[in-house]
Order: C-alpha cells, then sequence, then structure tokens
C-alpha cells in the first residue's frame, strides 16, 4: 500500500499544465536576474507601465532611450517621431482627441540587439469606439540605449524578407 501512495504522489506534479511549468520557470528565470539587460529593462519598463499607468511607462521608456530615438507606430499613419519631444506631443495629441490606450504584454523574445514584445491594446475613442489588437512592440538597442521602437498590430507588421512568402 505505502508504494501505490509514492507512485499516485510522484504522478501529480505531473499532472500540472506545460503551460503553468513554462510560466513558472519564465517567472523564476527573471526573478534571478538570466535576463539580457535589455530584456530586463523591456520588462522593467512594462512593469511600471502596468503599475503606474501609460505616462510612467512612457517616462521610463525615455529614461532608457538614445536622446535621438526614433518611434514609429501603427497609430502614427507613417510619420516618424524622433526623440522625446515629439514622443510626448503626440501622445499630448491623442489625449486631447479624447483616445485613451491601455496596453499588457504577454510575450518577450530577444534576439541580438532586438528585444520583441508581443501583447493585446485597447484604443478608446471620444465617443464610445472601441478597438483590440494583438500587437508587437520591437526595441531596438545601441550601446545598451534604445534607438529605435517599432509599433503595430501583428497582421500589420512587414516580415523581414527571408520569410516573405
Amino acid at each position: 500500500m505505502p508504494a501505490a501512495r509514492l507512485r499516485l504522489s510522484l504522478a501529480r506534479p505531473f499532472a500540472v499544465p506545460r503551460s503553468a511549468l513554462v510560466a513558472a520557470l519564465t517567472d523564476m528565470r527573471c526573478s534571478h536576474g538570466l535576463d539580457s539587460p535589455n530584456l530586463e529593462a523591456i520588462k522593467n519598463l512594462w512593469r511600471v507601465y502596468e503599475q503606474d499607468g501609460h505616462d510612467a511607462g512612457v517616462d521610463a521608456m525615455l529614461a532608457i532611450s538614445e536622446e535621438d530615438a526614433e518611434f514609429r507606430f501603427y497609430a502614427t499613419e507613417g510619420r516618424l517621431l524622433h526623440g522625446a519631444d515629439e514622443l510626448r506631443a503626440f501622445y499630448r495629441e491623442e489625449a486631447a482627441s479624447g483616445t485613451s490606450v491601455r496596453a499588457a504584454p504577454y510575450h518577450y523574445s530577444e534576439e541580438g540587439d532586438l528585444i520583441t514584445v508581443f501583447g493585446w491594446v485597447r484604443v478608446l475613442r471620444e465617443g464610445g469606439s472601441l478597438a483590440d489588437a494583438q500587437v508587437r512592440w520591437t526595441y531596438k538597442f545601441r550601446n545598451g540605449k534604445i534607438a529605435t521602437v517599432e509599433y503595430g498590430p501583428l497582421a500589420r507588421m512587414k516580415r523581414p524578407a527571408s520569410q516573405a512568402g
């Protein structure tokens, strides 16, 4: 009888869904400082965004960006923003028009100096129109600072030439 109990108790840990184990291991890896400095910086700015709101998140991003960093967002309709002043002016214009944005990451990826964050965004406009999208933010680092940020819906992002079909 004790052997049967032992088998049952050993079987239970393996009944945990794989996704839960991966999430636990990811959390453990992050909490022990195994991420690169670039990835850790991006995760930290998203923690600030989630805890303190949009403006604080933007400030956190700008704090780790080059002075002349470039920002290309889907919402700018092709306009390239340069530096903190242009980025803040864009967000002021959006707020003045009655637009509010909420976003959250759900996956981080790193390849060299590129950090890609996959997440969702919800845009609420004056008058009540609402848009939800699955998006990605790609942060390119140069010498430990963000040099460029590109953001847009997954469906609209260009695929690298090597993946074009």
